[in-house]
């Protein structure tokens, strides 16, 4: 590598970039890193391994000890994200789940208002069938404990008028 004796800018291919770096390892550091070396992730990376390499004892430790706080950093931030998300997961489904049971608990109850007219009265009139279907829970309800006391779809029409 001895003959390879080109200067910082015609330096063009990747193999020119690495026998640069290589031939002049020792005059480079991340602060004054060429351009032409800067783009490429991995020899930038040596250059910082380099320069850790070329640490006394002393700031050696600390900065394993700041590589290691980060990397502690990282897991916690990382472990923290999990939970959260986890958490999130577990709410959604248990919500889900309510309304879902919510949705089948109100749809059996307006199954049930159906057939009992229609054993009563007849088969129901579709704007009755659409009304029932519209109604919220409170309202059924009602509408159950008052089911009794009508006569004919008259008396549910004028139920649905009045509520």
């Amino acid at each position: 590598m001895g003959k390879f004796n080109k200067d910082w800018p015609e330096i063009r291919t990747a193999l020119d970039r690495w026998v640069a770096f290589l031939n002049k390892a020792r005059d480079l550091d991340k602060a004054t890193l060429p351009k032409q070396l800067a783009g490429e992730s991995a020899l930038t990376k040596a250059v910082a391994e380099l320069e850790r390499m070329g640490m006394d004892t002393q700031e050696r430790a600390i900065y394993e000890g700041e590589v290691r706080k980060l990397m502690v950093d990282t897991i916690q931030l990382r472990d923290a994200e999990n939970r959260g998300v986890q958490q999130g997961l577990q709410q959604g489904v248990q919500q889900g789940l309510q309304q879902g049971v919510q949705q089948g608990l109100q749809q059996g109850v307006q199954h049930t208002v159906l057939r009992l007219l229609k054993r009563r009265f007849g088969e129901p009139p579709a704007d009755i069938t659409a009304k029932l279907q519209e109604l919220r829970q409170e309202a059924l309800d009602d509408l159950v404990l008052d089911l009794f006391d009508f006569t004919s779809y008259a008396d549910v029409e004028r139920w649905f008028a009045r509520n």
